[in-house]
């Protein structure tokens, strides 16, 4: 990846992977515009049925995942890669730095395309609680459920509904 962030081509790589490992239909929101961002403008959105959809957004290199109450972020853009110790100078050729950032890129993207996979097969949900007072939100993996459940505030959403508790219609 080179140094200016091509916001069109991540949004291009992310839909790539995600055609090729997941097998559902797949839509751009109307409002997909490549100039939006985190403001709640999805380009792209897995939908499931009962008004569920698992939406992707993207601003800046970090594309969220957004499920119900919980999302998923992730950073394409390179910058979090540094050198362990910052005291030394990192000594890669361009060549080899080229090809450490194209391997942290894909992680990334295997990260995210099984962050989806897990919504999908529930091996996730997400839920909304309040913890001391606090409202919390995310995504859960499912053996947490029957702990989860308890907790005042719970409500939760799965993509078959197996998780699914007092969740709001949207």
């Amino acid at each position: 990846m080179d140094e200016t962030f091509d916001s069109s081509a991540l949004r291009t790589k992310v839909e790539e992977a995600l055609r090729f490992f997941v097998k559902l239909p797949m839509r751009k929101p109307a409002s997909a515009d490549p100039s939006t961002n985190f403001s709640g403008n999805a380009f792209l959105e897995i939908p499931g049925s009962k008004a569920k959809v698992i939406a992707f957004s993207e601003g800046e290199g970090r594309v969220d995942v957004n499920f119900g109450p919980g999302r998923g972020s992730f950073d394409f853009s390179g910058s979090w890669i540094e050198d362990e110790d910052e005291d030394k100078e990192v000594s890669l050729s361009a060549e080899a730095a080229e090809a450490e950032l194209e391997e942290d890129f894909k992680e990334e993207l295997e990260a995210m395309v099984n962050l989806a996979l897990d919504i999908i097969d529930e091996s996730v949900f997400a839920a909304r609680y309040v913890e001391d007072g606090i409202p919390m939100e995310g995504l859960f993996p499912a053996e947490e459920f029957e702990a989860m459940k308890g907790i005042p505030g719970f409500t939760s959403i799965s993509w078959n509904g197996t998780y699914t508790r007092n969740y709001p219609a949207p």
